[in-house]
């Protein structure tokens, strides 16, 4: 069973009888405190290193958040494209409805009197100039729906390569540093079983020590008896 700090600091020995030689008392005491101490200190150590293993432990989040606030602000923007080239085409066609009806309505008129009247020949310049509002806003809305769409696919990209590259830098970094709190903890273990080991040893040669020295004082004092 392992020893603890206070079971060291509280080990007593038997002290050698009068006239037996043996370790000099304070020099044990002054050794076991400061091994209690040194295991002391690594306990503690190994205890802070376990409280701070479990945050290594789990999967690192990674912050999307910037990523997908720009994805969600480009997208805004497709659908602002959208809408924009889609009033753009309803007031061309507003534009052609209104110069078919002005047309209907002349074409329902009579006749001029004078063939001089270039009535026609202005719907007829209306009307290619409706043609080419409604050509051109076709034109420009194909355009800038393809442009936000362009962009918010580059965008797209480009921010799940960043969100990939975080999540790997974070996850590398996770493992390096559970990898070097293992690595501390287990130095720790094996430093406190050493020491553990080295106490268990001394305290036993220690005890063989006075064991010796009591059989060698026992031997004489028979000796001087039979003498």
């Amino acid at each position: 069973m392992p020893l603890t700090p206070a079971e060291i600091h509280n080990i007593e020995f038997a002290k050698a009888s009068l006239g037996k030689r043996g370790y000099d008392e304070e020099q044990v005491d002054a050794l076991l405190d400061e091994v209690s101490t040194e295991m002391i200190r690594l306990l503690e150590e190994n205890d802070r290193l376990q409280r701070h293993l479990p945050s290594v432990s789990a999967p690192p989040e990674v912050d999307n958040s910037a990523a997908t606030a720009e994805f969600s602000a480009l997208n805004a923007e497709l659908d602002r494209a959208r809408r924009a080239c889609a009033q753009a085409e309803s007031n061309a066609r507003r534009m052609h409805g209104l110069l078919d009806e002005a047309r209907r309505a002349a074409a329902a008129r009579p006749a001029p009197a004078h063939p001089a009247d270039n009535s026609e020949a202005m719907l007829s310049m209306a009307q290619r100039t409706a043609d080419d509002h409604l050509r051109h806003a076709h034109e420009e809305s194909n355009a800038l729906i393809t442009e936000a769409r362009e962009r918010s696919e580059r965008t797209t990209d480009e921010a799940r390569k960043l969100a990939g590259d975080i999540e790997q830098n974070a996850r590398r970094h996770h493992q390096e540093a559970a990898a070097e709190l293992g690595t501390k903890r287990a130095g720790l273990l094996r430093e406190i079983d050493e020491m553990t080991e080295f106490i268990e040893n001394y305290r036993h040669a220690l005890r063989d020590h006075v064991t010796r020295q009591g059989q060698l004082l026992d031997g004489t004092a028979v000796e001087q008896v039979r003498v």
